[in-house]
């Protein structure tokens, strides 16, 4: 039943009771009036059919008032019933249509697409905060909408560049940066932890300002589970680092190559 029933049948209910006081009302009345007065049979007869007929009345209206209480009490139930089966539907169509949504994702590569540009964009965001730190600021790395990594260029204003147009520094520190971040990503995936990270060379293309703030945030990003390893010619970066593992090739007298520890 409608809100605007149980409204109505609360105004009966109301008006009934309103009855009940108003005949009482009147019996008191009457009572008063006649004090010790006699009256004749006739008009005696009447009123006792008149009060016959006023409890008949609130009988049937007592009758009325439990059926309708019972009624209020089940509408009041349904409606409860109502209201949970519509948040039930709710639930249940939400679930339908997420489910729609995986079957869409999982047809063909969606779902591969969909996790790699998930971690791609993931190790993007690690990767840029890495360079910005490396660059001082100057370099910020995103992904455009087809899956591209491009370059921010605060230097010029926030400009967007393609990776092709970096030069041999730029493009060692954004390759360094990618790197990191990568690891740092199989660090938190793997089973087992990624305690050694080694970097081959590339170095030579850094001027001696750009190398000093390379070799800073290395040393900066190394930690007690991650040791970084540098596999180079450069004698700046040798004096830099502070254990080496120094090989020497083999000479004539064919005794192979040698190895030998060095600390700073």
């Amino acid at each position: 039943m409608e809100e605007k029933e149980l409204t109505k049948l609360e105004k009966d209910i109301t008006s009934y009771y309103d009855d009940v006081r108003q005949n009482q009302e009147r019996i008191r009345y009457l009572q008063e009036k006649l004090g010790k007065k006699e009256i004749e049979e006739s008009e005696w007869i009447r009123q006792k059919e008149e009060l016959a007929d006023i409890k008949q009345q609130i009988k049937e209206l007592d009758s009325s008032i439990l059926l309708l209480t019972h009624q209020i009490e089940t509408m009041t139930k349904d409606l409860a019933k109502k209201e949970e089966l519509e948040q039930k539907w709710e639930t249940e169509s939400h679930k339908k249509d997420m489910i729609k949504e995986l079957e869409q994702l999982f047809k063909g590569n969606a779902f591969i697409e969909y996790v790699a540009q998930s971690k791609l964009s993931y190790i993007a965001r690690e990767a840029s905060v890495i360079l910005s730190k490396i660059s001082g600021g100057s370099y910020a790395l995103e992904i455009n909408d087809s899956a591209e990594f491009i370059i921010r260029d605060n230097k010029n204003g926030g400009a967007v560049r393609p990776s092709d147009t970096l030069s041999g520094g730029e493009l060692f520190i954004t390759s360094l940066s990618l790197a990191l971040a990568l690891s740092s990503s199989i660090q938190l995936n793997g089973a087992a932890p990624l305690e050694f990270f080694f970097l081959d060379e590339g170095f030579g293309n850094l001027d001696d300002d750009l190398l000093d703030t390379v070799m800073n945030s290395l040393e900066r990003l190394q930690s007690k589970k991650r040791s970084i390893g540098i596999i180079s010619h450069v004698e700046t970066i040798q004096a830099r680092v502070p254990l080496k593992l120094l090989v020497t090739p083999s000479d004539l007298s064919q005794k192979g190559s040698q190895i030998r520890l060095e600390y700073s």
